[in-house]
C-alpha cells in the first residue's frame, strides 16, 4: 500500500491490526527499481548445505544498495567448492551454466553462470558465478520444479569475480566475449552473488532468512547453512520502545502464536516485519511514519506468508488471522 500520510496504530484489535480511517490491505506495491528497505515476503534459507559455514562478504547494503540506488544483492563465501542450493520451493525461469571466464575486470560482467528460480508471492532469486555445468550435472533446466534446499549448482568463480583465487581465464561465447584477459585484470574469487527481486517492480528486497539473528544477513558476519524449521520461536513475543529511522535498520520479530508492538516508530527508512502464527497486535503508540517499512503478516514460523492477489482489498478488521497480510510503505 503505498501512502503518504503517518499511520498510528491507536486502539487494541479483536482478531489481528486494527488502523485508522479505513485502511485497506493490499498487495500492490510501488512502482519503483529500488526497494528502499523492503524485506523479502517470502522466507528463505542459506542456499548452502545444512552444515556448511558461510561468510557474507557483502550484503544487501555494502553491495552498492543505498536509498538513492541500489544493487540490493549479496556475495556469500563458502569453503572449498560447495553445493548451491534453491533458497525457496519455485520454477526456474532461466538457466545457463556453459561458461567458465573469469576475471576481476567489469569486461567480464556479461560473462557470469547464472540461474533464476521464480517463488511465491511474485519474488525471483538469482544465482551467479555457478561454475560451469554445474546445473546441468544437476538436472536444472528451464522450467524445472524446485524444492527448498534442493541442490541446484555449486559455487564458481565465472564471470566478473575478484579475490585470490584463479588466475584470469578468457571466455570466448559470453554476451560480450573476453578472448584476451584485459590488461591489469587481476585474480577472480569464488563466491555465490545472489539477490531476490519483486518480479513485477523490478525491487530489489532483503531476503528474509530462517535460522539466522534477526532473519536478516549482516555485512561480514559468518552463518552455518541450515534448513528452515517451525521449532525455535517463542510462543508469543513483544516489541516495546524501539525505533526504525535510517537505511539499513532491520528487523524481525516472529512469534507461534502472537506478536504485540507498542511504542514502536518505523521511518525514514527504517524497516520491520511482525510475523505470528495467529494474531499481530499494534497497540497505542506504534508509528509508521512517512518512509518507513512495515508488514505485518500471519504464518508459522519461519515461513512464508503468501499475500492476497492483489486485486484483493479489505478492511483490515474483516480479514481473519489466516489472510493477514498489511504493507505499507511512505515513498
Amino acid at each position: 500500500m503505498k501512502t503518504s500520510a503517518k499511520h498510528r496504530f491507536s486502539r487494541v484489535p479483536v482478531v489481528a491490526i486494527a488502523l485508522l480511517g479505513g485502511l485497506s490491505v493490499r498487495s500492490s506495491e510501488a512502482q519503483t527499481a529500488n526497494a528502499k528497505g523492503k524485506i523479502s515476503r517470502n522466507m528463505y534459507r542459506i542456499p548452502y548445505g545444512n552444515t556448511v559455514s558461510v561468510t557474507m562478504n557483502q550484503d544487501y547494503i555494502d553491495h552498492g544498495n543505498t536509498p538513492a540506488g541500489d544493487t540490493g544483492s549479496m556475495d556469500l563465501v563458502g569453503p572449498g567448492t560447495p553445493a548451491i542450493l534453491a533458497a525457496a520451493a519455485g520454477t526456474v525461469i532461466a538457466v545457463n551454466d556453459n561458461l567458465n571466464g573469469c576475471g576481476c575486470n567489469a569486461a567480464y560482467g556479461p560473462c557470469a553462470n547464472v540461474i533464476q528460480i521464480q517463488h511465491a508471492n511474485d519474488e525471483v532469486s538469482t544465482y551467479l558465478h555457478i561454475a560451469q555445468n554445474s546445473a546441468t550435472n544437476n538436472n536444472i533446466f528451464l522450467n524445472t520444479v524446485v524444492t527448498q534446499g534442493q541442490q541446484i549448482g555449486v559455487e564458481g568463480d565465472v564471470g566478473w569475480t575478484c579475490g585470490g583465487g584463479s588466475a584470469p581465464r578468457t571466455s570466448p561465447g559470453c554476451n560480450s566475449p573476453v578472448n584476451i584477459v584485459p590488461p591489469g585484470t587481476t585474480n577472480c574469487g569464488p563466491h555465490l552473488h545472489w539477490n531476490v527481486v519483486r518480479a513485477a517492480t523490478g525491487e530489489r528486497v532483503n531476503p528474509m532468512t530462517c535460522a539466522i539473528s534477526n532473519n536478516i544477513y549482516v555485512d561480514g558476519a559468518g552463518y552455518t547453512a541450515a534448513a528452515c524449521t517451525t521449532a525455535g520461536c517463542p510462543t508469543d513475543n513483544s516489541v516495546s520502545s524501539l525505533t526504525l529511522n535510517a537505511f539499513g535498520e532491520w528487523r524481525v520479530f516472529q512469534a507461534d502464536d502472537q506478536v504485540t508492538a507498542s511504542t514502536v516508530t518505523v521511518t525514514n527508512f527504517g524497516s520491520l516485519v511482525l510475523h505470528a502464527g495467529n494474531s499481530v497486535r499494534m497497540t497505542p503508540g506504534f508509528l509508521a511514519d512517512a518512509g518507513g517499512y512495515v508488514r505485518a503478516e500471519i504464518g508459522a514460523c519461519n515461513t512464508t506468508a503468501f499475500a492476497p492477489p492483489a486485486a484483493a482489498t479489505a478492511a483490515i478488521e474483516d480479514l481473519q488471522p489466516i489472510d493477514l497480510w498489511y504493507e505499507t510503505e511512505g515513498y
